[in-house]
């Protein structure tokens, strides 16, 4: 099992943070979603750093 820990968001939500090890079979499959992702909304958050 996983631990999970928590975490206080800029408005001050909690957010879940779960642990991410090389070493959890499921960690290639959680790469490959994130660099979609990525590459999907990159240009989205490019974007947002130009706002201050």
């Amino acid at each position: 099992m996983q631990a999970t820990e928590f975490e206080a968001d800029a408005r001050g939500r909690m957010i879940e943070i779960p642990e991410v090890s090389m070493d959890d079979p499921s960690f290639e499959e959680q790469l490959k979603i994130g660099r979609e992702f990525m590459s999907e909304y990159g240009d989205t958050f490019t974007a947002l750093t130009k706002y201050k």
